[in-house]
């Protein structure tokens, strides 16, 4: 017989000499030996693994899922295994194939307690495994890490999934600060055990085919085993519009009602005062309305039809173009799309504004405005958004004005500011806003304001004095006629904004329609494990994985449209000349009909130019080798072992798909009619002169381009490494000559040349590799009182690299996207540590009270340092970035203390690490877009945030230091003429409607080797409970705080401007900020918007607090024992509960956890409860399992999410508490030979996922079967 060895192997000291202590003592013998006989103790053997049964018998709190319990779910991913444990956070979607990121599309991974899946640390047998993240921040939740996709894991060949609550770092090192999930593969298998399965919705979407094979055998008597397993399953693809909930595409639309303030009485107030309206922030609306079906017309399929802005004009012979703003420059492209453009309300705005906004409707400008004022005996019609009057003594005319036409004497001694403001407040007391009007008159045609409100439809004169403009809103049909059409179901009730209506109108867009709740994916999963018994006390070991994924999103759309409502340049509206040559006769008549007889702006949708197999594909390639040797001895009369291991792994990811090129685009549109035959107005004498210049439509980036691309012929690339550069695309010859005129106009009516000449083949590819050695030493020191001192020191090194690249088209950005980031880069990581067993009581001493004591003392030291490929900044200056960290402690002081047999309680404190990754250190300088509608400044937030007055008054001050201008202060919102008092006034007017002009701006994100680890500090304590007057009844109940602080995070440019805003050392924020000051990081432009070349990188800021309940129970017996009958079988049973209580979730920004900490327990995401039952029967050939997930009742928070949120701040709705049920039923027909039926969401129950309504996925679409045979013997 083998020898087994007695401690450790590669496992964890301070729970495995717990639970063979515990086993001992828990074992009674069936006979007792004779006198003077010797009895063996079978010793504890743990292969592979430092961790063994956590939920009850070791000192950290977690859950296990074992072999039996996958087999009754029916689990064929390891994902679904971890997606039904309570403890785990919100998962990737349960009907998701993974995350839709480019750089990691398909990866599924692990978030234990929700902190952060870069934050559970991923083991397989107990040693990590490469990861799979991408090299850049464009991953699944913008979260660079080392995570591990769970689809890579062969879930034929799992035997049983541990999951390890906080404690667990002091054993597994760096990235364990949530805690541990480890995959525990069979072993030392003998047979043959062959599965096949058919998943899918009871509608007939979505199958899922999976099959795995195991087998093993032993040869040289027992010495030799080896294990072969392969698991290959294919997911098929789900699609929105296949399940009618989704198809009708719901979402969120602004509050259409505007609220006067009940408490407002006329007179002279101070600017700070309420007025006649009450503010968005406190009017006791929620600021959005669900609806559920809308559509959207600002870009068809065919094309949108829009008035063109005067002041965009096209090039000489240009027939379309892009529309690019003329008065851009500086470093970064500071231009803005045809949709985003200024104060005159182009494209934007509300149908029907239900709070003051155009004095007179049609009147737009403020030029418009004043003209409008001064011929109307009321000066306005509706209640206006500010006094007409573009330059201050216009207005202080019209504020004369409004006291004589409605009686209104002017109070003696008040400012003009003060006069100013109280004749606003006539006009807005007395006048309605348009919204008002309508209700008034609710037969009026919509189009009446759609046409005298929003700038930009077609239309005609109305006739009608209050709203001279009615709205003809046209499109070019599929054949490419220009046809009339419905903006939406339309009524003085409904909301709806610039591009979007409620209705289900067909000819509209329907975003649904191209949605996709599932990729198509293809897993295979391959391992040969191996052991071989050199000698009884010497082992060799093998195990080798290979995995490959190919997940498909089967619409892929990247970016082929371009908008009036875009934020991007190179997405912005098309001005179109009436003479481009795709034009009919019919359709210039049917344009100029509506008075477009020049130029019109085309907002359109060109999908189609991708064909029938449109497609993103993402494959990722996984292997790993882990070879060593493992043994045990004997020596000083005292028990040895030892275990030493190398690790070898890469994982290859390419992503490809098609794109669209910037420039062949701009060229193909701007098509000219020669002699007949349209061409490229570039290949003509139209377009002499076009080579080597920039067409309007395009933007510039910082890239960094390998030396053998010059990027930037005007900045010389000096030696021989990346440089970054700041690169704007310019037209050549050969594109030049290439080029073939695109048609837009329909749908289909473009040709193959042209779409072959726009389109091109990208690609991005990741190289992670990891190498890994691994070593540890145990045994026994002294033998004391209450049992062996035990001990094991351990230690390992890794060196993991990462590369990250793509194609020339999109490093240089030339593919609508933002540039593919260069990262190259290495870190080394070496981590020793070391354990302790004492056992201070045990059972055979008869102590009072105390049945069992124990204390389990561990320490470890991580060290890391990196480095990354040199590169030479836009300045030509060379950098070669390095890491070199200080040497980080980990400890974990675990206690077990047993007062009788029956109970045990436990407790650990523990400190652990997250190191900084290789994105977080060496990312390359990678632009990004960021949303300017999170402006604190901005009229909706400022009055927001931990401490409102402040943040008003640094915007305030920094609106005097910038002194930005508008359409009503056009030379500057201070004025020196001006007394202070009244510059003051004039600054909080500024704000009181400021808005960013553009939606959105291009920062830089670099990695930052500056960083420090992170750093948790968590305790648990708890009990478990084996009563032994109920035999077969377990059950712990466990409570974990654990505490975050300095996480590692974007340090996006938005965020900075909030803690900018927000500080109380405003300018300088470095009293505040870790010694950073953030506020040069923003750069705003004359408007005050933010806008390109503001910074962003990673920083350490802001942590994360837990506290949380985690209970589990189980319960197996016979039937017959419970009903005192032992000797008929009725079966056996099992119960088992598992329960998870989120007591509290806080977030705070600057990790202090004062009155800027968040609490977000009770949301939908982070339910207070979250419980799960199961129960099982086996009896003869026949099994039965039934499990329950049930979910407390939850809030959800839209907007802002969960800062803050008060009824005026966010749109709270609440979902009911709901239960999901699942079924199995299984028989063995044969002794070999099992089918078994699953059905999944037995009640088919519709339930919310995460932000479900406001445009998120579901947890369910319905009920799903599963069909499977296993064959083994």
């Amino acid at each position: 017989m083998r020898h087994k060895p007695y401690l450790l192997g590669t496992s964890v000291l301070a729970g495995v000499l717990i639970v063979a202590s515990a086993a001992v003592a828990q074992t009674a013998p069936q006979t007792p030996a004779d006198d003077g006989a010797t009895s063996e103790v079978e010793e504890i053997v743990v292969t592979g693994s430092r961790i063994r049964r956590p939920q009850y018998e070791g000192t950290i709190p977690g859950a296990q899922v074992d072999r039996q319990a996958i087999e009754d779910r029916g689990f064929t991913n390891a994902i679904q295994i971890l997606n039904d444990i309570p403890l785990v956070g919100p998962p990737v979607s349960a009907v998701s194939t993974g995350t839709a990121q480019p750089a990691n599309l398909g990866a599924q991974y692990v978030d234990l307690l929700d902190i952060g899946s870069s934050r559970t640390l991923t083991l397989v047998n107990g040693r990590r495994m490469v990861s799979n993240n991408g090299g850049t921040i464009f991953v699944a939740g913008n979260e660079p890490g080392n995570q591990v996709d769970a689809g890579t894991i062969p879930a034929a060949l799992i035997d049983r999934v541990d999951v390890l609550t906080v404690g667990g770092a002091a054993a597994y090192g760096s990235d364990a600060i949530a805690g541990v999930v480890n995959y525990i593969l069979r072993d030392d298998f003998e047979g043959l055990d062959v599965r096949t399965s058919i998943r899918g919705y009871e509608g007939g979407q979505g199958e899922t085919y999976s099959f795995g094979v195991t087998t093993g055998r032993n040869f040289l008597d027992n010495k030799l085993n080896v294990t072969v397993a392969a698991d290959i399953s294919e997911t098929d693809a789900l699609y929105s519009k296949d399940f009618d909930f989704l198809g009708r595409n719901s979402g969120l639309f602004t509050q259409p009602y505007g609220v006067r303030n009940p408490a407002y009485t006329l007179g002279v107030r101070p600017s700070t005062a309420l007025g006649v309206f009450l503010p968005a922030n406190a009017d006791g609306l929620f600021p959005s309305v669900f609806i559920d079906s809308f559509r959207s017309h600002t870009a068809l399929p065919g094309g949108t039809i829009f008035r063109a802005n005067p002041v965009r004009t096209l090039q000489p012979g240009a027939t379309a173009q892009v529309y690019e703003n003329p008065s851009a420059g500086g470093g970064f492209n500071s231009n803005t799309s045809l949709g985003s453009l200024d104060a005159a309300g182009y494209y934007s705005g509300s149908y029907f504004p239900s709070v003051p906004s155009l004095c007179n409707a049609g009147a737009f400008s403020a030029a418009q405005a004043q003209a409008a004022a001064a011929s109307n005996a009321r000066i306005c019609n509706f209640a206006p958004a500010s006094l007409p009057g573009t330059t201050a003594a216009q207005q202080n005319a019209n504020a004369a004005r409004v006291f004589a036409a409605y009686g209104v004497t002017p109070p003696a001694g008040a400012t003009q500011s003060d006069l100013n403001r109280l004749a606003l407040d006539i006009l807005q007391s007395r006048l309605p806003t348009a919204r008002e009007y309508f209700l008034a008159n609710p037969n009026l045609n919509p189009n009446l304001f759609i046409g005298s409100f929003i700038q930009g439809y077609p239309g005609v004169a109305s006739g009608n004095p209050l709203l001279p403009i009615i709205a003809q809103p046209l499109r070019f049909d599929a054949n490419g006629n220009v046809v009339q059409f419905a903006v939406g179901d339309l009524s003085s009730t409904s909301p709806g904004s610039f591009g979007s209506a409620p209705g289900s109108n067909p000819d509209l867009y329907n975003a649904s329609d191209r949605n996709v709740q599932r990729f198509k994916q293809q897993r295979s999963i391959f391992n040969v494990n191996a052991r071989y018994d050199i000698t009884d006390n010497i082992t060799f070991f093998t195990e080798n994985l290979y995995s490959e994924i190919t997940s498909i999103n089967p619409v892929n759309q990247q970016s082929a449209f371009n908008s009036v409502g875009s934020a991007g340049i190179e997405n912005g509206g098309i001005i179109v000349s009436v003479n481009n040559p795709f034009l009919t006769a019919q359709n210039r008549a049917d344009l100029a009909a509506r008075g477009i007889t020049s130029t019109f702006a085309l907002s359109t949708d060109f999908y189609d130019i991708f064909g029938e197999n449109n497609e993103a594909r993402g494959k990722s390639k996984t292997w790993r080798s882990v070879n060593g040797l493992r043994g045990d001895f004997r020596a000083f009369n005292r028990n040895f072992n030892w275990d030493f291991a190398y690790s070898t792994g890469g994982s290859d990811f390419r992503y490809e798909t098609k794109f669209i090129k910037d420039v062949e685009f701009l060229l193909a549109i701007d098509a000219v009619d020669v002699g007949g035959v349209t061409r490229c107005r570039s290949q003509t004498a139209l377009g002499a002169g076009i080579v080597g210049t920039s067409p309007p439509g395009l933007t510039n980036n910082v890239v960094r381009v390998p030396y053998a691309v010059n990027a930037n012929p005007t900045v010389p690339v000096v030696g021989d490494v990346p440089q970054d550069q700041n690169y704007q695309p310019v037209v050549t010859q050969a594109q030049v000559d290439a080029c073939q005129p695109l048609n837009l106009f329909g749908v289909g009516r473009s040709s193959q040349a042209a779409r072959d000449y726009i389109l091109a083949d990208t690609f991005i590819t990741n190289e992670a590799r990891q190498d890994y050695f691994q070593g540890t030493f145990g045994g026994e020191i002294i033998q004391l009182p209450a049992g062996a001192l035990a001990f094991a020191v351990s230690g390992e090194h890794r060196n993991e690299s990462l590369v990250y690249s793509g194609d020339t088209l999109g490093q240089l950005g030339r593919s609508r996207s933002a540039p593919t980031a260069l990262t190259d880069a290495e870190i080394k990581t070496t981590e020793y540590g070391v354990e302790l067993n004492v056992p201070f009581v045990s059972p055979d001493m008869n102590i009072p009270f105390i049945h069992r004591l124990d204390v389990n003392p561990a320490w470890r030291w991580v060290k890391q340092e990196g480095s990354a490929a040199a590169f030479r900044n836009a300045n030509g200056v060379l950098n070669s970035p390095k890491y070199d960290g200080d040497v980080q402690d980990i400890y974990s002081i675990a206690v077990s203390y047993a007062p009788i047999q029956d109970i045990t309680f436990r407790g650990n404190i523990s400190r652990s690490v997250r190191q900084p990754g290789i994105v977080d250190l060496f990312l390359g300088s990678q632009p990004a877009f960021l949303n300017n509608s999170t402006d604190v400044c901005g009229s909706t937030n400022i009055d927001s945030g931990p401490n409102p007055a402040k943040r008003r008054a640094n915007c305030e001050a920094l609106v005097r230091q910038l002194n930005p201008v508008s359409n009503v202060y056009q030379n500057g919102v201070i004025d020196p003429t001006l007394s202070d008092a009244d510059n003051t006034a004039r600054v909080k007017n500024f704000l009181s409607t400021f808005a960013s002009g553009v939606p959105s701006f291009q920062t830089i994100v670099a990695g930052e080797p500056g960083l420090q680890p992170e750093i948790g500090n968590s305790y648990t304590w708890g009990f478990v409970a084996q009563p032994r007057f109920i035999p077969g009844l377990v059950f712990s109940a466990d409570y974990v705080k654990i505490t975050v602080k300095g996480l590692i995070s974007n340090l996006f440019a938005t965020t900075a401007n909030q803690f900018c805003m927000d500080s109380n050392t405003y300018p300088d924020t470095r009293p505040d900020v870790n010694g950073l000051d953030l506020c040069p990081y923003v750069v705003r432009d004359s408007q005050f918007t933010i806008t390109n070349g503001s910074i962003s990188g990673f920083w350490n800021q802001g942590g994360i607090r837990v506290q949380s309940l985690n209970l589990n129970a189980a319960y197996n017996f016979e039937i017959g024992d419970l009903l005192g009958n032992g000797q008929t079988d009725f079966g056996r049973m099992g119960l088992r509960a598992s329960a998870y209580h989120l007591i509290k979730y806080q977030s705070s920004p600057n990790g202090e956890f004062d009155g800027t900490t968040t609490y977000s327990q009770g949301t939908l995401a982070r339910p207070d409860w979250e419980v799960q039952l199961g129960a099982n029967y086996t009896k003869g050939d026949l099994r039965m399992s039934w499990t329950g997930n049930w979910q407390d009742t939850t809030k959800v928070y839209a907007g802002n999410g969960t800062l803050f949120p008060t009824i005026d701040q966010a749109t709270v709705r609440q979902y009911r508490s709901y239960w999901i049920h699942s079924a199995t039923v299984a028989y063995d027909v044969t002794k070999e030979a099992r089918v078994q039926l699953t059905v999944d969401n037995l009640f088919d129950t519709v339930y919310p996922g995460t932000q479900y309504e406001i445009g998120g996925q579901p947890q369910s679409l319905g009920r799903t079967f599963l069909g499977q045979l296993i064959y083994r013997f």
